[in-house]
C-alpha cells in the first residue's frame, strides 16, 4: 500500500470504527444467529456471576468452621457441620458450573459466529465486485485479497473479545465490587477501585499505541501479499527475463518490513504487560497489608481475609482478559479499517446476467439440454451492506428492458465533448466527439497511447468521463446504469480474461442460463469447437488460472465465443484476432460479420487490413479524432491514415 494509505490507517477513529464494525455485523445477522448469540451472552453472564460469587461461598464456609475460635469467652458456640458442608458444596458447584459454562459456550456460539462471519465475508466480497473499475485500478488485487482476509480476522477478534472478554469481565468485576462493599473495609474497596482504574489508564494509553503498531502490520502484510500475488501471476514473464532473484529480493524486503512491524507490535504489548504486572504486584501487597491489619484489629474475619486475597488474585484474570480484549480490538480495528473505507465507496448496480436469448435458436420448454456449469451464490446470500455513498441511481430495469430487448437490433452510440484524464497531468481525451450509428461498423485506429483502451472503458461504463456525455440511443448514460447497459454489449478484449474454470463456464460467463447447444454454436462460430473436441474433457476442460493451459489463440477464441453467445446489440472488438493465423482470422472475421448483421460493431485495431471494410474509420491522435471517413476517403486525403496504411501494407504478410 502507499504511504498515504498507511497514514490513513494510523489516523483512526476508534469509536466511529467500532460503531461501523458493529453495524456491519448486525446487518448480516439472522433470527437463528441472534438467538444463539443471545443464549451465549446469557451463559457468559451466568458464568461470570458464578465465578465472582464462588469466593463468597468459600468465605462463609471458612467463617462457619472458625466461628468457635472467634466467639466471646464463656459463650463459645458450636460449629454447624451441615451448614459448613453445604457452603463448601456451593463453592465447588459454583466453580464447576462456571467452568462447565465456559466449556460449552463455544459450542453454543461457535456455529453462529462462523455463519455470521461467512455472511459478512460474502457481503464484503459482493461490494468489492460492485465497485467501479477505477477503485480496483488504484489498488493491487493481492492487497485487496489480503484486506478481505484481514477484515474477517478483525471482525472475528471483535466478536470473540466482546462476547467472551468484555462482557464477562464487566459482569464479574461488578459482582466483585458489590461483594467487597459489604464484606471488606472501605480501604480495601478503594484499593480495588484504584487498581481497576490504573488498569484502565494503561489499557487506554496502550490501545492507542497498539493500534498504530497494528496499522503498520496491516500495511506491511498487504504489501507482502500484493508482491506474492504479482509474482505468481506473472511467473512466465519472470522466468523469461531471469528475474527470479530480483523478485526474491523484492519479496524478502517486504518480509523484513512485516517482521519489523510485528516486532514493534510485540514490543508495545510487552510494555503494556509489564506496566500491568507492576500495578498488580503493588496492589496485591497493599491489599495483603490492609487485610492483615483488619484481622488483627478484629475488623475482619479469617474468611473475609481469604475472600479479599482470592478476589485480588482472581481479579488479575478478568483484568488481563480486559487488557487482551482492548489490545485485540485495537488490532481488529486496524485490520478492518481498510475494508470499512472500501465499503464507504459508492458501488455500481450489479448486473444479473444478459437478457439475450439462445444463440440463433428458440429454446424448447421441454428441452433437456445440459446447462453450462457455473458457480451459483449460496442460498440466502444477502445483498452487500449499506454504506455511505452517492445518491442512489434510478432503477436500471427500464434500461435493460428498453435497450436490450432485441438481439439483432443495433444501437446508436455517441460521445459529445468528452474529457478524460489519468491523473492531474495526463489528458487522454479533450473535446472528443464520436458517433456510431445503429447497425453500422465503426473502426477506431491510432498509435499506441492514443486512448483506444480508455475509449472502450468509457463506452462500457467502466469509467465515467470527467466531463461531456456518453449517449445511448440519444439518452445520456447515467452513472447508475452501466451494469444494465453492459448486458447489451459483447466485448472481445485484446488480453482475454479467463476464469480458473471449465471452457464451457468461461464461454458462458455472464450467461449462467446458457444451454450447452448454444455454447457449442458460439464455439463453432469462433472456430474453437474442433480444438475443444480434441481435448480429453471437451467443454469440461479446466483452463487453469487466467487460462494458462490454453494457447494465446485459443484464449482469444474463447473470448470471441463468449461475446457472440451474449447476442449483443453492440459488439466491441479490441484487437480480437491479433493472436490468430491469417486463415483462422479470415474464418473468424467471416463468422463475426455474419453474427453482427443488424448489430452495431466497434473495432479497435492496429492492423488496418482488418478494418478496411468498416462503414467508417476514425483516427485518434492528439486526444481527439484527427480523421474520419471510409477507407477509400481516408486514403485519398493522404493524411495520417494513409501513412499508417502504407506502413501496414509494407510489413510481411503473417502466416
Amino acid at each position: 500500500m502507499t504511504r498515504q494509505v498507511t497514514r490513513s490507517l494510523r489516523q483512526h477513529d476508534m469509536p466511529g470504527d467500532l460503531r461501523r464494525m458493529a453495524t456491519l455485523l448486525m446487518s448480516a445477522t439472522t433470527a437463528s444467529i441472534r438467538w444463539r448469540v443471545a443464549l451465549a451472552l446469557a451463559l457468559v453472564i451466568a458464568g461470570a456471576t458464578l465465578s465472582a460469587l464462588a469466593p463468597l461461598a468459600l468465605q462463609l464456609t471458612i467463617d462457619t468452621l472458625t466461628q468457635p475460635t472467634l466467639g466471646a469467652a464463656g459463650s463459645m458456640p458450636e460449629s454447624d457441620p451441615a451448614l459448613a458442608i453445604g457452603l463448601a458444596l456451593a463453592y465447588v458447584l459454583s466453580i464447576g458450573a462456571a467452568r462447565w459454562i465456559h466449556d460449552i459456550r463455544p459450542w453454543i456460539a461457535g456455529a453462529a459466529e462462523h455463519q455470521l462471519l461467512a455472511r459478512v465475508q460474502q457481503r464484503i466480497y459482493a461490494h468489492l465486485m460492485a465497485l467501479p473499475l477505477r477503485d480496483h485500478l488504484d489498488r493491487s488485487s493481492g492487497g485487496l485479497s489480503q484486506s478481505l482476509q484481514q477484515a474477517v480476522t478483525g471482525l472475528q477478534l471483535l466478536l470473540m473479545n466482546t462476547v467472551h472478554g468484555v462482557v464477562p469481565v464487566a459482569v464479574e468485576l461488578s459482582v466483585v465490587l458489590a461483594v467487597l462493599t459489604t464484606q471488606a473495609p472501605t480501604a480495601l474497596g478503594l484499593t480495588f477501585i484504584v487498581t481497576a482504574a490504573c488498569y484502565l489508564v494503561i489499557f487506554t494509553s496502550g490501545t492507542s499505541h497498539t493500534g498504530r503498531r497494528a496499522a503498520d502490520v496491516t500495511s506491511a502484510s498487504q504489501d507482502l501479499q500484493a508482491a506474492v500475488t504479482d509474482g505468481l501471476l506473472n511467473i512466465e514473464a519472470i522466468k523469461l527475463f531471469g528475474a527470479e532473484s530480483q523478485m526474491g529480493q523484492r519479496h524478502g524486503d517486504r518480509v523484513w518490513r512485516l517482521g519489523a512491524a510485528w516486532t514493534a507490535l510485540h514490543r508495545q504489548r510487552a510494555v503494556v504487560g509489564s506496566a500491568i504486572t507492576a500495578v498488580f504486584a503493588v496492589s496485591l501487597a497493599i491489599t495483603l497489608v490492609l487485610a492483615a491489619n483488619a484481622v488483627v484489629r478484629g475488623d475482619m474475619s479469617i474468611g473475609a481475609f481469604v475472600l479479599t486475597q482470592v478476589y485480588m488474585l482472581q481479579m488479575v484474570r478478568p483484568l488481563d482478559m480486559l487488557g487482551a480484549a482492548a489490545r485485540d480490538i485495537a488490532q481488529a480495528q486496524a485490520f478492518v479499517r481498510p475494508v470499512l473505507a472500501l465499503l464507504a465507496r459508492p458501488r455500481e448496480p450489479v448486473s444479473h446476467g444478459s437478457t439475450a436469448g439462445p444463440l440463433g435458436v428458440v429454446p424448447d420448454s421441454t428441452s433437456t439440454q445440459r446447462r453450462a456449469p457455473t458457480h451459483m451464490p449460496a442460498v440466502g446470500t444477502p445483498a452487500a451492506p449499506s454504506a455511505p455513498s452517492a445518491p442512489s441511481a434510478p432503477s436500471t430495469e427500464h434500461v435493460r428492458g428498453k435497450r436490450c430487448h432485441g438481439p439483432h437490433e443495433g444501437l446508436r452510440l455517441e460521445l459529445r465533448q468528452v474529457h478524460v484524464r489519468h491523473g492531474p497531468h495526463r489528458s487522454v481525451f479533450q473535446d472528443l466527439d464520436l458517433a456510431l450509428d445503429a447497425g453500422q461498423t465503426l473502426a477506431v485506429v491510432g498509435a499506441s497511447g492514443t486512448g483506444k483502451t480508455t475509449l472502450i472503458r468509457l463506452l462500457t461504463g467502466l469509467i465515467p468521463p470527467d466531463s461531456g456525455e456518453v449517449l445511448i440511443d440519444g439518452q445520456p448514460l447515467h452513472p447508475g446504469q452501466p451494469a444494465a447497459w453492459r448486458d447489451c454489449i459483447g466485448v472481445v478484449p485484446q488480453d482475454p480474461l479467463l476464469m480458473d474454470d471449465t471452457l464451457a463456464a468461461n464461454i458462458a460467463l455472464g450467461r449462467p442460463d446458457a444451454l450447452r447447444q448454444d455454447i457449442i454454436r458460439a464455439a463453432v462460430a469462433a472456430q474453437l469447437h474442433a480444438a475443444i473436441e480434441r481435448m480429453p474433457d471437451g467443454y469440461d476442460t479446466q483452463v487453469g488460472q487466467r487460462g494458462q493451459r490454453l494457447s494465446g489463440g485459443e484464449r482469444q477464441r474463447v473470448a470471441i465465443a463468449r461475446a457472440l453467445l451474449r447476442q449483443p446489440r453492440l459488439l466491441v472488438l479490441d484487437e480480437a484476432t491479433s493472436m490468430l493465423d491469417t486463415e483462422t482470422e479470415r474464418r473468424v472475421l467471416e463468422q463475426i460479420t455474419k453474427a453482427g448483421q443488424g448489430r452495431s460493431t466497434l473495432i479497435i485495431a492496429h492492423r488496418l487490413s482488418t478494418v478496411r471494410h468498416a462503414d467508417e474509420i476514425a483516427v485518434l491522435a492528439g486526444s481527439r479524432v484527427a480523421e474520419r471517413g471510409t477507407h477509400e476517403q481516408l486514403l485519398m486525403r493522404s493524411g495520417r491514415y494513409a501513412g499508417m496504411w502504407g506502413a501496414d501494407t509494407a510489413r510481411p504478410t503473417r502466416q
